[in-house]
């Protein structure tokens, strides 16, 4: 599948499952028929946000424009490199960094003639943080918006959501806070327009 990010993996799973989500807040919503839809929507902002799939190591494939210089891959942690051709022809890898930098054994300038197989991602069972930046997402997707309730009352209690928090769990938009949590994990380049 092509991958909002212009490269193609098999399958794209949720950056985290179920059973993460469960064991991260304690089991508070488990049964809940929202948790499920709550991590994918979740996991699609969060990688759109970052600029590349984030987690878990995946096989992939790119097809990009060959540039004087080394090619730079849609990662920031990239595992290995596979495969590389140039105008249809194998081609020497001579090194990769973690950061996606690939360099090839011949030069590549060309559109579309560099494709590259590469294995890329982070294992998101070793990493905490992100674990909870997605759970702390689908908490704030799922408990703070009742279809549009800013207040509910039951028993002799009350609750009312203050505007900013229903608009902090409603938006497609990340949070100031959770962009600066997700800085590792985003593909940032530098180049003249």
């Amino acid at each position: 599948m092509l991958t909002p990010w212009g490269y193609e993996v098999g399958e794209l799973p949720d950056l985290i499952t179920p059973e993460q989500f469960s064991d991260e807040t304690g089991g508070r919503f488990d049964g809940d028929a929202r948790v499920a839809p709550a991590i994918k929507a979740a996991s699609a902002a969060i990688r759109n946000y970052c600029g590349w799939h984030v987690a878990p190591a995946l096989a992939c494939s790119v097809t990009v424009d060959g540039e004087p210089g080394d090619v730079w891959l849609p990662t920031c942690a990239l595992v290995s490199v596979e495969s590389a051709t140039v105008d249809g022809a194998e081609v020497e890898v001579i090194a990769h960094t973690r950061r996606g930098r690939v360099r090839l054994a011949r030069k590549t300038c060309g559109l579309g003639n560099v494709t590259i197989g590469f294995v890329a991602g982070f294992d998101a069972e070793a990493l905490p943080d992100l674990v909870s930046i997605v759970a702390g997402r689908v908490v704030d997707a799922i408990s703070l918006t009742t279809y549009g309730v800013a207040s509910e009352s039951a028993g002799g209690v009350s609750v009312s959501y203050s505007p900013s928090a229903l608009a902090r769990a409603a938006s497609a938009a990340l949070p100031d806070d959770v962009k600066a949590a997700l800085a590792p994990y985003r593909v940032v380049r530098s180049h003249a327009a």
